[in-house]
Parts: C-alpha cells; structure tokens; sequence
C-alpha cells in the first residue's frame, strides 16, 4: 500500500508545474460540487467519507513527511527563507507547491467533518487552524528524530494549502443554496 502511495506521490512531484496546479484545483472544484450535491442527500454519510478520507490524508501526510531515507538533523526558523533560495535554484518552487498541495486535503474534508450549526467561516478557520497545529506537530516530530529539514516554511504553506482547500466549503454552501436545494 505504502509503495504505490509513494510511486503516486514520485509520479505527481515529476509534473510540470502548472499540470499539478490543475489537478489540484480541479479536486478542489470537484470537492466542493459533491460536497454541495451530497451534502443534501445523506449528511452523515457525507461526514463519515470526509472522516476516512481526513485518516488516509493524515496518514499520507505522516508517511511522506516522517518515513524517509536519510538521518539529519537540519533545522530552518527563518520564515520564507525557501522563497529566497528559489531565486537561486527553481525547484524551490515545486518543493513549497507540493508541501502546499500535500495539505489541501486536510482543507478540503475538515469542514464537513465539524457540526453543522457551525458558520463557514468559522469551519474554514479551525480547518486552517487545525492544519497549522498538525504541521507545527509534523516538523517537530522530523527534528526530534532526524528525518528531513524542518524548516517554518514548509508549516507556511501546508498552511496555505490547507487554506486553499477549506475555501471550497464556502463555495459549496453557496453552490447548495442556489442549486441544490431540497424541493418541498
């Protein structure tokens, strides 16, 4: 299982830019339809498929991030330090849009995971909340046992990328309001 986890995660880090710009964007676009469209239908069996997929995105994340060759212990506070190697070296780039893109699908599914009477707003907010603690976690625990560079740039942008994901919950609300509303 891990294995071909990893062949997809080689497979998508190997893409042009802008092709997994897209592919991003689109499971973006497609989350926030069938979350618009099933939300209506079956809630709690919308909110159950978004608690396994947030397990398997968490796992993922864990692996990719915690189960990797090498034994360093290399540590980077300064913030957007990676924007001004990527000056320098362009992979910079492609490294802070896949540490972005691994996080959207912690945005995309916590919303629809918290309770109902909450407001979007405020389900964008601990989405993006909650991304910030699990990184912080995530690179701390890549320090404590020597796995990769802990750097405050890569908690920045799963940040983002979990932003970028939570806001499609406030496009599916909207989407659910004008298009799919129950017919009385």
């Amino acid at each position: 299982m891990f294995q071909m986890i990893q062949k997809i995660y080689i497979w998508f880090y190997a893409l042009k830019i802008w092709k997994a710009i897209t592919i991003a964007l689109a499971a973006v676009a497609v989350w926030a339809l069938l979350g618009a469209m099933l939300i209506q239908r079956n809630r709690r069996l919308w909110r159950f498929l978004n608690c396994v997929l947030f397990a398997a995105a968490f796992a993922v994340i864990s692996y990719v991030t915690l189960f990797r060759a090498g034994s360093s212990r290399n540590l980077i506070l300064q913030p957007f330090y990676t924007f001004i190697m990527a000056r320098e070296n362009r992979e910079f780039y492609r490294e802070m849009l896949m540490n972005a893109i691994l996080f959207i699908p912690i945005g995309l599914t916590i919303p629809y995971i918290l309770p109902s009477r909450w407001k979007p707003a405020r389900r964008v907010l601990f989405a993006v909340g909650l991304a910030l603690i699990i990184s912080t976690a995530l690179e701390t625990l890549q320090y404590c046992f020597c796995v990769g560079m802990t750097e405050t740039d890569d908690v920045i942008t799963n940040t983002f990328g979990a932003f970028v994901g939570a806001l499609q919950f406030p496009i599916a609300t909207l989407f659910q309001r004008c298009f799919f509303k129950k017919k009385e």
